[in-house]
């Protein structure tokens, strides 16, 4: 909601100094800037009115001040707010998720991916060796591109730095995948959000609700995590 920001900088601005201009220049500065915009990316799950930012701007104020308006109890509002941006959260969600499925179903037909059981779509690209991960094996060095259904990536491993992940922290849809290939195969799987970042997303890069495309390669495996020599 483009509306929240514009309202929350022109406010601020005219309160300053009608004449001035913010300009993020500095250290503090950089702080202050990053601290506001993402508070806004998560109150935009609130869908705040115009006359819920002034409540919001007041109450900022009076944080500031230390300083609180007689009658109202900071920590059960706070709960009321939680409940407020988890139920907008699953519902925006939701919305995103129909909204997106037509870009779903084109990019499966279009890959010639096969559905799984838990609901995964993927296509090996490269079987790889007879190395596979077995219970032994704790962690997994892969190299990954990570796509929204536009083609935009969001996520890429560096060649001159390869992550190493514990198997069993990854998502969902990475866990499931890694099981069809040996070390250096590679494998293309596009997950919806159960699988994958779920509700809340992983802001700012992927929304709550948006299905997600990998394309993953095996580059090793280890029982145990690997230490420089």
């Amino acid at each position: 909601m483009n509306y929240l920001l514009v309202f929350l900088m022109t406010f601020l601005i005219i309160s300053c100094d009608k004449k001035s201009e913010v300009v993020v220049k500095g250290d503090k500065a950089t702080a202050m800037y990053s601290l506001g915009h993402r508070y806004a990316y998560k109150m935009k799950n609130l869908n705040p009115s115009k006359d819920d930012m002034k409540v919001f701007i007041q109450g900022l104020e009076d944080g500031l001040a230390g300083k609180t308006q007689k009658g109202v109890d900071i920590e059960a509002g706070l709960k009321i707010s939680e409940q407020i941006l988890n139920a907008n959260r699953v519902e925006n969600a939701k919305e995103r998720q129909a909204n997106e499925k037509e870009q779903f179903d084109k990019f499966v037909d279009e890959n010639e991916l096969e559905k799984q059981e838990s609901g995964l779509f993927l296509k090996i690209i490269a079987e790889g060796s007879d190395e596979r991960i077995g219970p032994k094996d704790k962690f997994v060095q892969l190299r990954f591109v990570g796509k929204k259904l536009d083609g935009s990536i969001f996520d890429k491993t560096s060649d001159q730095n390869l992550p190493i992940f514990p198997v069993n922290a990854v998502i969902s849809a990475w866990q499931e995948a890694l099981q069809t290939i040996g070390v250096g195969g590679k494998v293309l799987l596009l997950s919806p959000p159960e699988l994958a970042f779920g509700d809340n997303g992983a802001p700012p890069r992927v929304q709550g609700g948006e299905s997600v495309v990998f394309e993953i390669e095996l580059i090793a495996k280890y029982s145990k995590y690997p230490t420089k020599k």
